[in-house]
């Protein structure tokens, strides 16, 4: 289907179809699009007057832009070809080609009009652009004498005014002369004075830095001092650290042998406890056993006092209290 931007890009193609070159076609363009918007606004595709809904651009239409609109009319007069044949090439039907060739038929004329280029229909008409033609012609070639003349007068106002400027520039240079030679002079004494000036500057920066490195000596000896005797103060530090160190040994070895011996003292007793409380046990089991016999009813009240688990394994299977792994003391009182 033909349309303008694919068109566009083939200038000879596109010149070959309409008649137009590009430039001239976009030239033409805004008069053509003014037209049909004005057309729209008051009358329907078909020609009747518009009552109330307005004109809007379909992007499915066929013909869905103005570039695409002047496209059509100018490929149609150009070719002179058959309705049929034009729908066929635009994507639509004859009967709709027939209504958009009438209607752009009728814009175009009057964009040629207004771009003041729509060609004479009779004698009248032609004599009348003709003598437009001459009169414009006339008058630019009368702006042409009128615009050479102001031009010469300028060009001999512009010479004199350069011989003036080149006058005057003589006379500035004599006086830039005369000035430059005193300027020199200027120069010449401010060079000297400014060359004294940086003699006594590096004198005095000499005696400066002779200074500076007087005291950086000082200074130099001051801090040997100080290092040497920050040394001998390191040195007696570190001696009284070694002999605090060999005294905290000492004490540590000390508290560890008076520990050690109170353990060993605590398990001692320890175990004669649990030999003492085993023995205990013992006795009372064999009372026990000798007096089951004699033994018919009695009466008892207990009591459980908690005791830390014991070490021995058969001391902790008596005094095992059965409830949480914990170990009693059972005082029986009998009746």
């Amino acid at each position: 289907m033909t349309n303008f931007d694919d068109l566009s890009k083939k200038p000879s193609r596109f010149l070959s179809f309409t008649g137009f070159k590009l430039e001239e076609f976009l030239a033409l363009l805004p008069y053509f699009a003014l037209k049909f918007q004005q057309y729209m606004e008051n009358f329907t595709l078909e020609g009747g007057v518009r009552q109330k809904r307005k004109y809007v651009e379909y992007k499915n239409a066929c013909l869905p832009t103005i570039e695409n609109k002047l496209l059509f009319i100018l490929t149609y007069i150009k070719g002179n070809d058959l309705q049929e044949r034009i729908a066929e090439m635009f994507g639509m039907l004859q009967p709709k080609a027939n209504l958009w060739i009438h209607l752009l038929h009728r814009v175009l004329n009057q964009a040629l009009e207004e771009a003041d280029v729509l060609p004479a229909r009779d004698a009248d008409s032609l004599e009348k652009q003709l003598n437009n033609l001459a009169e414009e012609i006339a008058t630019e070639d009368t702006t042409s004498e009128v615009e050479a003349m102001e031009l010469e007068a300028e060009v001999l106002g512009t010479a004199a005014e350069v011989e003036a400027m080149e006058l005057e520039a003589e006379v500035l240079e004599t006086t830039a002369g005369v000035e430059a030679m005193e300027l020199e002079a200027e120069v010449l004494e401010t060079i000297a004075e400014v060359e004294a000036i940086e003699m006594e500057a590096e004198v005095l920066e000499i005696t400066a830095e002779v200074e500076a490195m007087e005291a950086e000596i000082l200074e130099t000896t001051a801090e040997v001092e100080a290092m040497e005797l920050e040394a001998e103060v390191l040195e007696t530090t570190a001696e009284v650290e070694v002999i605090e160190m060999e005294v905290l040994e000492t004490t540590v070895e000390v508290e560890a042998m008076e520990l050690e011996a109170e353990v060993l003292k605590t398990t001692a007793e320890v175990e004669e406890m649990e030999a003492e409380i085993l023995g205990t046990a013992a006795e009372v089991e064999a009372i026990a056993t000798e007096n089951m016999e004699l033994i018919q009813l009695f009466l008892h009240d207990g009591t459980e006092r908690p005791i830390n688990r014991p070490l021995h394994n058969e001391i902790q299977k008596i005094f095992y209290s059965g409830k949480q792994k914990r170990h009693t003391v059972k005082n029986l009182l009998l009746n």
